[in-house]
């Protein structure tokens, strides 16, 4: 029932080298205590430690103490498989090659401080009854951690890191984790970039599948991951330190209770870049918020949905917003508050749809554009609203960075009287044009409820140059035909000129009267005709 292996260190002693072959104990396998000035621990084992009651690997090194290695095969312990406590100078290495299992306590336990210089863990499969592999490392350098195989904590987390204010980097490499809390938990206040990738499932039971929290002076935190899952959060990535936040998805993540994603950047930080393959929550499919007024830019490539909206995103201080959909972005029809989208900004909103959006959108911002080659299902009503409670302006998609080059759309003459002469000038009118609402597949622009008709955008016969078609009303002159027409929607910007309510329509609804339409080019600027007295 006692220790298998056990070697104590006094305070005038130097190194301890152990190499052993298999152990086993009734009680604890091997446990070593380095007290020694300047001494390093090294501890090599070919071969199992089992240690039925106790911790299988425990090696601590004094305050005197300096590098820390430990290189074993595998370990089974009924406490904690491997623990490293290091207090002194120099490195903690944990290397484990075999199955790792501590079945009241921790996988791999690890404890470095403050004089520290880095800590290094590598690993095969790994299980502990409460964290699969805990690290809290207080003192400098860097941290980093691979598994090649599975690691579990069946009550606590799969993998927990805590770097300390004087911690360099902190890199996390690993495959499927699985966690009784967390799958992945990460705190890290250092002074480097927290890089995690995860390859396999990650699994949180009662709280996140991954968890990262970066603060003080932290450079940036970059999570690449497959798929997860957790009982609140899929991912939850916050970025209170400086640098970017890169967020990249390949699988599927799910948030049962919360968010499929959900990031907070804060004021100190870079840009916000978030790409996404799937990602599905209760309240929404990604939520991210950026505090830094920077740029923040969302992709989604399969799917994100969520019962209160799809993608919900806020710059709190500004930042452009820009939101790439190739697959399908969902809200919930049934519920009226809810949207497909809904982004907030000081600066301009543009999104890129060429996917499906289900649901309704809301836009708060200084200008938003909707680039839509994609559809649009919904059945309630959208809002674009700029942020100082005015209509977010109009504009129609794709048109605004050549239009200024091109010659103004054919206006009809009017005569002059005599004593004076003919003016024909491009004219921008600077103020907005009114509240979009989205309802039934029909969009109306609402302001002073004047309406100029039925129209749609869609593209010329070279595919190139956006064009607005317009049912003919009296004086307008007829369409064009056009072959190559594709769905779109009408979206904002500050330079459309007019009071309108404009109901759009897909292309399509359009072919069949040509005959009774009009068409002209989509321009950021309204066309005057006037006369000036001699």
């Amino acid at each position: 029932e006692g220790t298998a292996l056990s070697v104590n260190n006094g305070a005038t002693a130097g190194d301890v080298t152990v190499f052993t072959r298999d152990v086993l104990g009734g009680g604890a396998g091997i446990v070593i205590d380095n007290q020694g000035a300047f001494a390093e621990t090294l501890l090599t084992v070919e071969g199992a430690v089992i240690a039925e009651q106790g911790d299988g690997v425990n090696v601590s090194n004094g305050a005197q103490g300096q590098n820390l290695f430990i290189d074993v095969d595998t370990v089974l312990a009924g406490d904690n498989a491997i623990v490293a406590s290091h207090a002194g100078s120099g490195a903690v290495d944990v290397n484990a090659t075999g199955a790792v299992i501590g079945t009241g306590g921790d996988g791999i336990r690890v404890s470095a401080g403050t004089l520290s210089t880095g800590v290094r863990v590598a690993t095969a499969a790994v299980s502990g009854g409460q964290n699969g592999i805990s690290v809290d490392n207080a003192g400098a350098g860097d941290t980093l951690i691979t598994a090649s195989d599975v690691v579990i904590g069946e009550q606590q987390d799969g993998i927990r890191v805590d770097n300390g204010q004087n911690a360099g980097d902190l890199n996390i490499n690993v495959g499927a984790v699985q966690g009784g809390d967390n799958g992945i938990f990460v705190s890290h206040s250092g002074a480097g970039v927290v890089d995690l990738s995860a390859t396999g499932t990650v699994i949180g039971e009662a709280v996140d599948g991954i968890g990262v929290n970066a603060t003080g002076q932290s450079t940036g935190v970059s999570v690449n991951a497959s798929s997860a899952s957790g009982a609140m959060n899929g991912v939850e990535v916050g970025n209170f330190g400086a640098g970017d936040t890169v967020v990249t998805l390949t699988g599927l993540v799910v948030g049962e209770t919360t968010n499929g994603l959900q990031v907070n950047h804060g004021t100190n930080a870079g840009n916000l870049l978030i790409d996404v393959a799937a990602a599905i929550g209760d309240q929404h499919g990604i939520s991210a918020i950026n505090q830094a007024s920077s740029e923040t830019s969302i992709v989604v490539h399969d799917l994100a949905q969520g019962s209160m909206a799809g993608v919900a995103v806020s710059a709190l201080f500004g930042g452009d917003i820009h939101i790439e959909n190739q697959g399908s972005i969902v809200g919930d029809a049934m519920a009226s508050t809810s949207r497909a989208l809904r982004a907030s900004t000081a600066d301009a909103i543009t999104v890129n749809n060429a996917g499906v959006l289900v649901g309704t959108v809301e836009f708060h911002g200084g200008g938003a554009l909707l680039f839509n080659t994609g559809a649009w299902v919904n059945s309630g009503e959208s809002l674009f609203d700029g942020g100082d409670g005015s209509a977010v302006p109009a504009f129609l998609a794709s048109a605004h960075e050549d239009a200024r080059k091109e010659r103004p759309p054919d206006v009809h003459r009017v005569p002059c009287r005599r004593g004076a002469v003919r003016r024909q000038r491009h004219q921008r009118d600077e103020a907005g044009i009114g509240t979009l609402r989205q309802a039934d597949g029909i969009a109306e622009l609402h302001r002073h409820r004047e309406a100029i008709g039925l129209v749609a955008l869609g593209l010329n016969k070279d595919g190139r140059e956006p064009v607005l078609h317009v049912r003919r009303d009296a004086g307008e002159r007829p369409m064009r035909e056009f072959d190559d027409m594709i769905p779109a929607m009408l979206v904002f910007d500050r330079r459309v000129a007019g009071d309108a309510q404009i109901r759009t329509k897909r292309a399509e609804a359009f072919l069949g009267g040509a005959t009774n339409e009009a068409s002209h080019v989509a321009r950021v600027a309204a066309t005057r005709q006037g006369c000036d007295r001699l």
